[in-house]
């Protein structure tokens, strides 16, 4: 009878260890970060812009990951600099069936941007693709569209871990 429950006990436990297989399905974990660069125009003006964004997600379901993120840019031209921050929500969906190594993606977050004492909200949408580089480790790229006061096109370059 011991021994019955004890192989009862094992395999309800590694049912639980392994029901999460890959690093898209629900319930896995995110910690992300990515480091950009875009250029923009406005008003005649140009700037060019690089920024660090560090994010943390969860699978609600396989595929979908929602989180936080922050993004904390640095702009400089037209012989002047400035810096802003960017925090909110987002949420991506991932392309993938079985365990692919390439994973696209599309992402949309809403956020509140801040900038030399002034806030406002904006989006960001983004497209790209994951490469999984191994087991829980991501290398991403992307094209982003920010929306606010001022509008952002660029590149972003990422590293994704997850823990399921």
């Amino acid at each position: 009878m011991r021994i019955l429950l004890v192989a009862v006990a094992f395999v309800a436990v590694s049912l639980t260890a392994f029901s999460q297989s890959y690093i898209f399905d629900k319930g896995s974990m995110s910690i992300a970060g990515g480091v950009g660069f875009s250029s923009m125009s406005s008003g005649g003006s140009s700037v060019t812009s690089l920024y660090l964004s560090p994010t943390a997600g969860f699978f609600v379901i396989r595929n979908l990951e929602v989180g936080a993120s922050l993004s904390i840019t640095s702009f400089s031209g037209s012989g002047a600099s400035t810096s802003s921050t960017f925090i909110g929500p987002y949420a991506r969906y991932y392309f993938t069936e079985g365990r692919p190594i390439l994973a696209p993606f599309v992402g949309a977050g809403l956020g509140i941007t801040s900038s030399g004492g002034a806030s406002s909200t904006g989006i960001t949408l983004t497209g790209g693709a994951a490469y999984v580089v191994a087991k829980n480790v991501t290398i991403d790229g992307a094209l982003y569209f920010r929306s606010g006061d001022v509008s952002t096109i660029g590149l972003a370059v990422g590293v994704g871990v997850f823990i399921w």
